[in-house]
């Protein structure tokens, strides 16, 4: 009996160790106490028992203070990383960018058409503005322009506008005969007053409900999307290729190239001058501009009474 005591006791001892030394001297001193008599150890012994337990209780709380503990605490600040709140952010607070997958490849054109622009283009634009007598300017644009009235008849039969189409046809009847092959605006001015309204393939395809595909910024064209690169392509190509010389030469497709890149970088010069100099982001401004532009002229052509007439992409005069 006395063997298996003391090997109990020892077995006990080891299992209190771990919270501290004075627990384990407790153990120890109560197995002796077995063998004494029964009178004497309950008061001798409680004494000695009774005076550690106190002192035991302050010495064994620093081994098992909460601090230990306390990482748990830790867990609520990883709690808001899992309710990812912010990609949900980036997704709404950037909707033009899902319309931009290839934005690194835009954005480096971007960067490299701007260089161009402000080494080349900007001032063969300024020398075109300051070297031209302004009524033959004028006139340039009012030509190009013309030239474009086919694709806008066209579109707007297309889109079940016949009156529009109908003004249209006016239009270019006048303009290419009294206005000298479109040189001289006569239609704007009174009595016919028929204002310019640009329309054309691509928004024929976007009043059918075709989405405009990706954006894309490139070298010659400047913004746009899948769909109005090929709805411009198609319009800028169909008529004098019908029409035949001296409207499908290659002199002739240069020249309207040059003067009509020219006239455009003359038009849209105030508002590359304010997205350059108040833009934090002059590529992300381009791009948002102009695809809310293009929206908005798309839903005017589906809702024209719901909401108001977009400004045109271009002005109408330079």
């Amino acid at each position: 009996m006395g063997k298996a005591k003391s090997a109990g006791c020892k077995w006990a001892a080891a299992m209190v160790a771990a919270p501290g030394l004075l627990l384990a001297g407790t153990a120890h001193a109560q197995a002796p106490s077995s063998a004494m008599p029964p009178s004497q150890p309950p008061v001798a012994q409680a004494a000695p028992v009774a005076t550690p337990a106190p002192s035991a209780a302050p010495s064994a709380a620093p081994p098992t203070t909460p601090a230990p503990t306390a990482p748990p605490a830790v867990m609520p600040p990883s709690e808001p990383a899992d309710v990812q709140e912010e990609p949900g952010i980036v997704v709404q607070g950037d909707a033009y960018s899902r319309q931009d997958p290839v934005h690194a490849v835009n954005e480096k054109s971007y960067e490299a058409i701007q260089k161009g622009d402000k080494l080349v283009v900007a001032p063969v634009a300024r020398l075109y503005v300051h070297g031209l007598p302004s009524p033959l300017r004028h006139g340039l644009h009012n030509a190009l322009y013309n030239l474009r009235e086919p694709s806008n008849f066209v579109a707007f039969l297309l889109e079940h506008k016949f009156g529009k189409a109908g003004q249209v046809l006016v239009r270019f009847t006048v303009n290419s005969t009294i206005g000298l092959a479109g040189l001289i605006d006569v239609a704007k001015a009174k009595p016919l007053k028929i204002p310019y309204r640009p329309n054309g393939l691509a928004d024929v395809l976007g009043f059918y409900g075709v989405k405009s595909g990706p954006y894309l910024f490139l070298p010659l064209i400047g913004p746009t999307t899948l769909r109005d690169l090929i709805g411009t392509t198609v319009d800028r190509s169909w008529f004098p290729l019908a029409v035949g010389e001296p409207l499908d030469t290659v002199p002739y497709g240069l020249a309207v190239t040059v003067i009509g890149g020219l006239d455009d970088r003359v038009a849209i010069d105030g508002q590359l001058k304010k997205f350059r100099a108040e833009s934090a982001d002059p590529y992300n401004a381009t791009r948002d501009f102009y695809l809310k532009r293009r929206a908005a002229e798309i839903e005017n052509l589906r809702h024209p009474h719901k909401s108001a007439t977009p400004e045109p992409a271009l002005p109408t005069a330079p």
